[in-house]
């Protein structure tokens, strides 16, 4: 397993951005590019079995183009922003959009 900040990494709890364009989540483990969940991103970052569980999760439902981080925030990959309030989306969270 790759270990998560194996590139720096700008940390917020449990999310962090190992790379432009990549949000991780280390209470999912799930990694998130701009079209949302990434196996292959959470196999980079979390390893196998973290990317087998995305990957099974992913094939039981459609796509989904908003996703809520362990912290509370909620990202829409069709705008490619994050807000950190939530689904009231009134305060936008720049350091994860």
């Amino acid at each position: 397993m790759v270990p998560l900040l194996a590139q720096p990494a700008q940390a917020q709890g449990a999310i962090t951005s190992p790379a432009a364009g990549v949000i991780c989540d280390q209470a999912g483990p799930t990694c998130y590019d701009k079209q949302g969940p990434s196996i292959g991103l959470t196999q980079t970052y979390f390893g196998s079995i973290a990317a087998n569980r995305l990957s099974s999760e992913l094939g039981n439902r459609p796509q989904a183009n908003d996703f809520r981080l362990s912290n509370g925030a909620v990202c829409d990959s069709r705008a490619a922003t994050c807000w950190s309030d939530g689904w009231q989306r009134a305060q936008m969270a720049p350091n994860l959009t």
